[in-house]
């Protein structure tokens, strides 16, 4: 067997694989003496027919058999010679044909595939983290509740001009130098103030001095990153009509507000202390997605490597399925072409350019640190990391027995402890600075989104 390899890139190789006749003539041969001890053809008894009647009934087969098995295990055998290790299944053309093949060439085919990037020593201790301490005190728990009032209220009609945090039902006519354009047509819409400058900047301001009933022309400029760039930063006409303004009722804080979110007792104390054991469980995860994504981070610039492509294809793949899971499947079988056809949707407009490559690279990364530093999966942790996902369900036992007995859904599980494993270890390892502050400093830190909704 010759085997010639060529680097096409710093990950993409082409090995090219030449195979003497003789081995494929040997192989066949033997195949054909196999079918001819059970072969029927008429006129012969089995076992009796003539090697020439096999080969013309049997040969162009066996030829095929012969070479959909010697060919990966050939390849096979050249990738071990060479150290080589593909990321995935190499893509396979056949240099020689098969009449050639008959005439007594020797076989020829080529293989194309990644290979993952060497690694080397990888840097880590020079990284720098700030650690979060972070201390849930009573105004931090005032706070979350009156969040929860507010989400609760109830909204009633006033005839006063708008004010902040109340609703207000409007409707709009826009037009730009006297002609209207698409979308310029707001009816009867509800909406929070203060309200974003989507329509026009200023607007909210702007409704503060109507009455309900009262119809005003306004000139406003479009925001500057306004959707239709024609728009952007131009002055638009404003035909405004403010039907209503509401305000906010809150509900009292008491035992129905208490029984409304499910604390059965209705005793404010203890709604109390589950809205801080709430906050304690968000604050956990957050501050564990926060230190993942600020160690990651500081491995990713310090390690700058080549990625595979396939893998950040596959990666980008399984982020949109994430997706779609998430939004129910949108009425697709899985494995469709309607679920292909969303998936597809997806990736190219709802997954960030960079996060698939992100996970590639930290990845790649993590796995080489846990196999040279030998990290090994604690069953501890993993009970309890399964316990606290249990927690979260009506039934944490039948949830429980379910990880266990589903073996894809625990090697998941596992495999997501043994990260959270690396990660700590890296912590240990790495330059880390303690900052305090209060849990909305530290959520609005790790996510701003986070608290407009706890």
């Amino acid at each position: 067997m010759q085997v010639s390899i060529e680097q096409v890139n710093a990950l993409t190789r082409r090995v090219t694989v030449g195979i003497a006749n003789e081995h494929i003539k040997k192989a066949v041969q033997s195949r054909l003496q196999s079918v001819a001890r059970t072969a029927k053809i008429n006129g012969f008894r089995p076992g009796k027919v003539p090697m020439r009647l096999v080969e013309q009934k049997y040969g162009e087969q066996i030829y095929i058999d012969v070479l959909e098995s010697m060919i990966p295990n050939s390849l096979g055998e050249a990738l071990k010679e060479q150290s080589l290790n593909p990321v995935s299944k190499p893509e396979i053309e056949l240099n020689s044909e098969l009449p050639a093949l008959k005439r007594g060439e020797d076989l020829s085919y080529t293989a194309v595939f990644e290979v993952y990037p060497e690694l080397g020593e990888i840097a880590y201790r020079e990284a720098q983290v700030t650690r979060p301490v972070v201390q849930i005190d009573d105004a931090d728990v005032d706070q979350v509740i009156a969040k929860l009032r507010q989400q609760a209220a109830k909204w009633q009609e006033v005839a006063r001009s708008p004010a902040e945090q109340d609703k207000v039902v409007v409707s709009v006519v826009a037009t730009l130098d006297g002609s209207p354009f698409e979308d310029n047509v707001v009816k009867e819409e509800e909406m929070l103030l203060p309200y974003s400058e989507g329509l026009a900047v200023g607007f909210s301001e702007a409704l503060r001095g109507f009455m309900p009933g009262e119809t005003r022309t306004l000139h406003l400029p479009a925001p500057l990153e306004y959707d239709n760039p024609d728009l952007a930063g131009k002055i638009l006409t404003l035909e405004v009509t403010l039907h209503a303004v509401k305000e906010a009722v809150l509900p009292e804080m008491n035992a129905e507000f208490a029984v409304s979110l499910g604390v059965e007792s209705g005793d404010v104390t203890e709604l109390r202390t589950e809205v801080t054991q709430n906050m304690q469980r968000e604050q956990k995860q957050a501050l564990r997605k926060y230190l993942r994504t600020s160690v990651l981070k500081q491995l990713r610039e310090l390690n700058p490597i080549d990625l595979p492509k396939v893998l950040v294809e596959q990666e980008r793949d399984r982020l949109a399925r994430v997706v779609l899971q998430k939004l129910g499947g949108l009425g697709a079988a899985p494995g469709s072409s309607d679920y292909l056809r969303i998936v597809n949707t997806i990736k190219e407009n709802m997954v960030r350019e960079d996060e698939p490559m992100q996970n590639v690279h930290a990845g790649l990364l993590l796995s080489e640190l846990i196999r040279v530093h030998r990290l090994e999966l604690s069953a501890e942790r993993l009970k309890e990391h399964i316990t606290e996902i249990a927690s979260t369900y009506e039934d944490p036992a039948s949830i429980v027995r379910y990880i266990y007995g589903e073996r894809d859904v625990l090697r998941q599980v596992e495999s997501s402890v043994l990260e959270e494993q690396a990660i700590d270890w890296l912590l240990e390892q790495m330059q880390v600075t303690d900052e305090s502050m209060s849990f909305t400093q530290f959520m609005e830190l790790a996510n701003p989104k986070i608290m407009e909704t706890v």
